[in-house]
């Protein structure tokens, strides 16, 4: 079963002053975690959400799936690339879940200008 999928964002965002590889990490974490609410969390909604601050761009997946075990927190190659994708553009990731009720996913991005 595909969960109903609901997606956020904050038309100030303006993506177009975002560094190209930090777009294309973004995208690559969505992407992975779309795959788990569908493979892995079994979730019934997943909402996706990007907004903003001053100085950070804000990314948040929230599934009501089948959460995390606590042993399974490091475990598996998913969560491992959404981890390595958010520190490569120096982001920071706080990952929130409980068993039968879902997992929480928080990025935050530094706002960095585009310079080319």
């Amino acid at each position: 079963m595909i969960p109903k999928f609901i997606f956020k964002f904050e038309e100030t965002i303006n993506w177009q002053s975002i560094k190209s590889n930090t777009k294309l990490q973004l995208y690559r974490i969505v992407q992975e975690s779309v795959f788990n609410c569908i493979k892995h969390a079994k979730a019934t909604q997943c909402t996706i959400s990007f907004s903003k601050t001053p100085i950070a761009i804000l990314l948040t997946i929230i599934d009501d799936g089948r959460g995390l075990g606590e042993n399974k927190k490091t475990k598996g190659m998913g969560l491992k690339n959404i981890k390595e994708r958010t520190k490569s553009i120096v982001g920071k990731i706080k990952i929130e879940s409980k068993i039968n009720k879902g997992t929480a996913i928080y990025i935050t991005i530094p706002m960095e200008e585009n310079t080319n």
